[in-house]
C-alpha cells in the first residue's frame, strides 16, 4: 500500500527519503573508517583490471565474487577509480535492500514509524559491517531480495516480482555461492508448496520466464567474454565444493573443521539474539490457534514463518562454515519486521507483555551490534584499537582520499604501514619489467596504472586456492605456470608482513629460479635468474 500512501501522505514521502538517504550514507560513512586489506580491498584491483581487459577466472584465480568485479568496474567507469566509487557501490546495495525491506513492511500496513525504525536498524547492521564491497554481503543482499520479492509478489498478487527472483539467484550465486544457493533452494521449495498445497499459480509464468532468461544471460555473457567453460566450472563450482566438503568432513587440510564449531558458545551464545527471535517465531507457531493465547494466523502466514526459520538456520550454518567474523546480525531486524507484520493486528492474551520483550530484545541487540561493528569496527578486527589515530589514505594516493587508514597489521602505527606501501608503489612505478604482485593490498595495479599480473584474489591457503595435496593442485599449478609464461614475468613482488609464508609461489613455479631481495618489513622482491647460474 506504499504507492497509495505516497499519493496522499507527505509523511510516507519523507520516510522514503529518510530510508534512502540514511541507508546509503550510513554505509558510506562507516566504510571510510579503517580496513582489513584481505576483505576490504578484494575487489579494488580486480574491478580496475576489467576496464583494462583482464577478467576474473580467465586471467586470474577468482573462485567467487565475479559479479562484484563486473558491477564495481561499472562504478569505476562512471565515477572514476577511487575509494569514493568503491563505497558508492556497497552503499547502493545497502540502500536497495533496505528500501525493499521498508517497501515490504509498508505493504503489510505496519505503522510507518515502526517500519522506519526496523528498516533503519537493518540498514545499520547490514552492509556497514564491512563497508566495502564484500562477497558474503552481496550474496546475503540478493538472498534478502529474493525473499522480499517472493513475499511482496504474493502480498500484492503481482507477477513482475517473481520474474526478478531468478536474477537474484544468479547475482547472489556469482557474488558468493553460499548462502545464496541455500536460500535459492528454500525459495523454490516455498514456491512448490504454494503451488501444490495452496494452488497458487500466479508465480509460474514469470518465474519460469525469469529462469530461462537468466540462464541465457549467463550463457551469452560467458560466450561474449570468451570464457573457457572448464576453467569457469572448476573455479566457480568444483573448487568451492572442496572447501565446504573439507570443513564438513574435518579434513586435515581444511582451514578449520565444522565439528570444532559445534560448541555451546559457537552455536548458542554467538547467535543468542538471533535465537531469541527464532524462539519467538516457534512460540507463535506452537501456540497458533490456542484460544486467546495467541492469534489465529492463516496457513500462508504459517508458511512464511517457517520460511524465516529455514533461512535463519541456513544463515547460521553458513556462518559456522566461514572463516570470517559474524556478518549475519542484520537477520535480527529482518526477522523482527516480518514477524511483527504478521502479528501486528491480532488480539491475543499477554500481547503487550510479549511485545514489550520483543521490542526490548530488538533495541538491545541492534544497539549492541551497531556499536560493536560500526563504531568499534569489529569485523575489521579493530575493536581493541583506537580508530582516532587513523590517517587519511590520500597520503598513499589521491584516489584513496577519504579512507581513514588503520589496519590490524599496524594498528598502533598506521603511518609506518603507509610509508612501506608508498615505497612499494614507487618501486613498482619505476620498475619497467613484467611484474607479478602478490598482496592483500589489492590496489597496486590501479594506483600505478600498470598491467600487473595478480595471480589470485585472495591468498588464504587452501580456503582460497588449491595448495599441495589438494586434488585441484595440478590444475591450479598449470593455470599459474601458463599465465606466468604468457606474461613473461621477470620479477615478483610480495607485499605482506608474512613474506614468503603468504604465498609459496615456488610450489607452483618449480622450474623458475629467483634472487630474493628484502626492501622493508612489508616488501620482498624476487628477480628471475638463470637456474644454472
Amino acid at each position: 500500500m506504499l504507492i497509495n500512501k505516497l499519493k496522499h501522505s507527505y509523511k510516507a514521502k519523507i520516510y522514503i527519503l529518510l530510508v534512502s538517504t540514511i541507508s546509503f550514507f550510513a554505509n558510506y560513512y562507516f566504510g571510510k573508517i579503517g580496513l582489513n586489506p584481505i576483505d576490504s580491498l578484494a575487489f579494488f584491483d580486480s574491478s580496475f583490471m576489467i576496464l583494462q581487459g583482464k577478467l576474473p577466472i580467465r586471467d586470474f584465480w577468482a573462485f567467487s565474487g565475479i559479479f562484484i568485479d563486473f558491477f564495481q568496474s561499472f562504478f569505476f567507469k562512471i565515477f572514476g577509480v577511487s575509494w569514493r566509487a568503491y563505497l558508492i557501490h556497497a552503499s547502493f546495495i545497502n540502500f536497495i535492500v533496505t528500501l525493499s525491506f521498508f517497501f515490504y513492511l509498508s505493504e503489510k500496513k505496519i505503522d510507518l514509524n515502526l517500519a522506519l525504525i526496523v528498516s533503519l536498524s537493518f540498514s545499520f547492521l547490514f552492509y556497514p559491517v564491512s563497508g566495502t564491497p564484500f562477497s558474503y554481503q552481496h550474496s546475503l543482499a540478493f538472498s534478502y531480495l529474493s525473499v522480499l520479492f517472493l513475499l511482496i509478489g504474493f502480498e500484492k498478487k503481482s507477477r513482475i516480482f517473481f520474474f526478478f527472483i531468478p536474477f537474484f539467484f544468479l547475482f547472489g550465486f556469482f557474488s558468493n555461492q553460499v548462502p545464496s544457493a541455500y536460500i535459492s533452494i528454500i525459495v523454490v521449495l516455498f514456491l512448490i508448496i504454494n503451488y501444490v498445497i495452496f494452488k497458487r499459480t500466479i508465480f509460474l509464468l514469470p518465474f519460469v520466464l525469469g529462469t530461462i532468461l537468466s540462464f541465457l544471460v549467463v550463457i551469452f555473457f560467458l560466450y561474449l567474454i570468451n570464457f573457457d567453460f572448464i576453467n569457469f566450472f572448476t573455479q566457480s563450482i568444483i573448487f568451492p565444493l572442496t572447501i565446504a566438503k573439507g570443513r564438513i568432513e574435518g579434513s586435515e587440510y581444511a582451514y578449520f573443521k565444522l565439528y570444532e564449531k559445534l560448541s555451546f558458545k559457537d552455536l548458542v551464545l554467538d547467535f543468542k539474539f538471533i535465537h531469541f527471535f527464532l524462539v519467538f517465531i516457534i512460540f507463535v507457531l506452537f501456540l497458533n490457534n490456542k484460544k486467546k493465547i495467541l492469534p489465529k494466523i492463516n496457513s500462508y502466514e504459517v508458511s512464511v514463518l517457517f520460511l524465516l526459520l529455514l533461512i535463519s538456520f541456513f544463515f547460521i550454518y553458513h556462518q559456522l562454515l566461514t572463516a570470517n567474523q559474524i556478518f549475519i546480525f542484520s537477520i535480527i531486524p529482518f526477522l523482527a519486521g516480518i514477524t511483527l507484520a504478521i502479528i501486528k493486528e491480532k488480539k491475543f492474551l499477554l500481547k503487550n507483555f510479549l511485545l514489550f520483550f520483543f521490542w526490548f530484545f530488538f533495541l538491545v541487540s541492534t544497539s549492541k551490534y551497531f556499536f560493536r561493528y560500526n563504531i568499534e569496527r569489529y569485523f575489521l578486527d579493530l575493536q581493541k584499537h583506537n580508530v582516532n589515530i587513523a590517517i587519511d589514505a590520500n597520503e598513499i594516493d589521491n584516489s584513496l582520499s577519504g579512507l581513514k587508514w588503520l589496519t590490524m597489521i599496524y594498528p598502533k602505527n598506521p603511518g609506518k604501514e603507509i610509508s612501506f606501501i608508498k615505497e612499494a608503489l614507487e618501486l613498482i612505478r619505476e620498475d619497467q619489467r613484467s611484474l607479478m604482485v602478490i598482496t592483500h593490498y589489492s590496489f597496486f595495479s590501479s594506483l600505478t596504472s600498470r598491467d600487473i599480473f595478480i595471480p589470485n584474489r585472495w591468498y588464504f591457503g587452501i580456503s582460497t586456492y588449491p595448495t599441495k595435496n589438494h586434488k585441484n593442485f595440478n590444475y591450479y599449478k598449470n593455470f599459474l605456470e601458463k599465465k606466468f609464461i604468457e606474461r613473461k614475468i621477470q620479477a615478483i613482488y610480495i607485499i605482506d608482513k608474512a613474506g614468503k609464508d603468504m604465498f609459496s609461489f615456488t610450489d607452483f613455479l618449480d622450474s623458475a629460479c629467483f634472487n630474493e631481495k628484502r626492501i622493508n618489513e612489508l616488501v620482498l622482491v624476487f628477480e628471475f635468474k638463470n637456474c644454472n647460474s
